[in-house]
């Protein structure tokens, strides 16, 4: 979970999608390089976000941005539970 560590056993917490935003800023096309980049936000006990952005290789410009809200889940039960940042 991109450094935080569950305190229950492996296997046992999940995360699920809370909010997820894309504003798409230009079209890509067919031949098109693309990198995406990802890297994580702000992050607590309950909940961390990450953010992606998908750039043309070619000239840099920015495709899309996106943010997406996570939440640490008891796979077991589905109830929230929290982890250690």
């Amino acid at each position: 979970m991109d450094g935080c560590r569950a305190r229950r056993g492996p296997g046992e917490t999940a995360v699920v999608v809370v909010r997820h935003e894309i504003d798409y800023k230009q079209a890509a096309f067919l031949g098109d390089g693309i990198i995406a980049r990802t890297w994580v936000g702000n992050a607590s006990r309950i909940r961390f976000e990450r953010f992606t952005e998908l750039l043309r290789a070619r000239t840099a410009g920015v495709l899309a941005k996106a943010r997406t809200l996570w939440c640490p889940i008891d796979s077991r039960t589905g109830r929230l539970t929290s982890v250690s940042p």
